[in-house]
């Protein structure tokens, strides 16, 4: 799973998305999300939701809103997450799961960066593309606008050392823009405004560097009756005398900005070396001139995702100009598919094209999305999509690239495009999946691994999901989980169209054998 509080609060895991949660609930999750690894009290939860008011109630929903949270987490594999104690609850995301968690630890690493400040850089602005708006920006409770102004503290200090570091990089001219949006929401910054002055002086603007200043002072003045501090005043006044010391250093060279937006590589990635193989060699073969789009269809659960993530992470040192990924949400329960215009919204942005540089109508966006591409290795991954027309305004013209594009459906019309269709994997594949998430459990019954196996249909996400729960269940044998899955089964009734109804099987020389069971 994958939690967010930096911007909309959200909990994202792989597959069928589990329940969403209410307002409220998430305004608990967050809490405990901010305070991972502590035990909070119920009384400190309801203090944090409520205030020195609290409804009678409080006790009862904060009991209602935890039972919520499993039930969530439960759903993804994850109930053992959210822990109780007798003082309190404590939940416990691993590494990588939280985004302030990945913020914090980015911009960890760029102050321990000792002497390429390029990488210091690097680092921050890693840190800082995990933020997708206002902090806690979808719940309310007592505590939100404290913690909301303590993340933006947090933020703002970033963007202040990456100033730093772009300043003595000599970056000033590609930092005004940039400075002036966060002096425009900071007015009162002092340090965000004194760095905006010295990159417009140092780019030959000292009028406009005196005017920030003047602004500056006006809005301290009357916001909070205070003077500038000692370290402003003296940077204005060596602006006045034009003083040498404020000159710029010599440019550092800038390095070609590598982005890559594509989601978490599962470690235990299984199999699948010869879809690997065809994907790469679909690209090889055009010799990297021309753009090459290889669509991936197969039931849910196959693996659709997982591969062309994999595959975009194995390719990337090929496509250097980045790797861009978005979800176009056509199967995706509760949403509705992500339209053309908006996808070459998000794929723009991640090119780092400015929002006022993207036009409203989509065929003038994919207009931009072909010119900005023209002369660039790009792999863009197009996951989740409807048909060929759904994806059609998203592909590029004239350029270096791989598409890589995912869907239930064949895409036949999609001229020029690779396909290939996934099956389930084959046994041998999944028990190592199966075996590389439980561990030695399943070594010590290989009849039930096979049970469970076929229960699941050989679909790696059903595989990863009873691995999970086996996993995170240490007292449960791979029998044991192999029964619930079959009363499952019993009490769901007949599967649904398109999901496996029998033990998965597999072709040789044209007639179908079940997964054979290890004697």
């Amino acid at each position: 799973m994958r939690f967010t509080i930096l911007g909309p609060v959200g909990a994202v895991a792989p597959g069928p998305q589990p329940p969403r949660l209410a307002p409220r609930h998430r305004a608990v999750l967050a809490y405990l999300l901010l305070h991972a690894g502590v035990v909070i009290s119920t009384d400190r939860l309801i203090d944090a939701m409520w205030g020195p008011l609290p409804p009678d109630s409080a006790r009862a929903q904060i009991q209602t809103t935890v039972a919520a949270i499993r039930r969530m987490l439960r759903a993804s594999g994850a109930d053992q997450m959210l822990a109780t104690h007798p003082a309190g609850y404590m939940i416990t995301p691993e590494p990588g799961q939280l985004d302030l968690d990945e913020f914090a630890n980015l911009i960890a690493k760029a102050q321990a960066t000792s002497g390429d400040q390029q990488d210091t850089a690097d680092q921050i602005r890693a840190a800082l593309a995990l933020w997708r708006g206002e902090p806690l920006a979808d719940i309310t409770a007592d505590y939100v606008e404290s913690a909301r102004a303590r993340l933006n503290g947090q933020r703002l200090t970033a963007i202040e050392r990456l100033a730093d570091v772009e300043l003595s990089l000599g970056h000033q001219d590609d930092l005004i823009d940039e400075l002036t949006i966060h002096v425009a929401a900071n007015p009162v910054r002092e340090r965000l405004c004194g760095q905006l002055m010295l990159a417009l002086h140092r780019a030959g603007r000292q009028p406009d560097a005196l005017h920030v200043a003047r602004t500056f002072r006006a809005t301290l003045a009357e916001q909070q009756g205070l003077d500038p501090g000692h370290a402003f005043i003296k940077l204005e006044q060596a602006i006045l005398r034009d003083d040498p010391d404020l000159q710029a250093p010599a440019a550092a060279p800038m390095k070609s900005q590598r982005v890559n937006f594509l989601p978490y590589d599962v470690p235990d990635f299984t199999g699948r070396e010869g879809e690997l193989d065809r994907l790469a060699r679909s690209w090889t073969s055009n010799n990297g001139g021309v753009v090459t789009i290889s669509a991936i269809d197969g039931m849910a659960g196959v693996g659709k995702t997982a591969l062309a993530v994999h595959a975009g992470h194995h390719l990337a040192d090929h496509f250097p100009d980045g790797q861009l990924f978005v979800d176009l949400q056509a199967h995706t329960a509760g949403q509705a598919p992500l339209e053309a215009g908006a996808a070459l919204e998000v794929l723009l942005g991640q090119l780092g094209v400015p929002a006022e540089r993207i036009p409203a109508s989509v065929a003038d966006r994919a207009a931009v999305w072909r010119s900005e591409l023209s002369g660039r290795r790009v792999l863009a991954v197009l996951d989740n999509a409807l048909s060929a027309d759904h994806v059609r305004p998203l592909l590029p013209g004239t350029s270096s690239a791989l598409i890589l594009i995912t869907s239930r459906r064949r895409l036949t019309d999609l001229d020029g495009a690779h396909a290939l269709s996934m099956d389930v994997l084959p046994a041998a594949d999944a028990v190592e999946l199966f075996t590389a998430i439980v561990g030695e459990r399943a070594d010590a019954e290989p009849v039930a691994v096979l049970d469970v196996l076929q229960l699941c249909g050989f679909l790696p996400l059903a595989v990863r999901i009873a691995a999970a729960r086996l996993h995170h269940r240490p007292r449960w044998t791979v029998e044991y989980l192999a029964d619930r899955l079959r009363d499952q089964r019993r009490r769901l009734g007949p599967p649904r169209p398109g999901t496996p109804s029998k033990p998965a099987t597999r072709r040789h020389g044209g007639r179908s054998t079940h997964a054979p069971r290890p004697r």
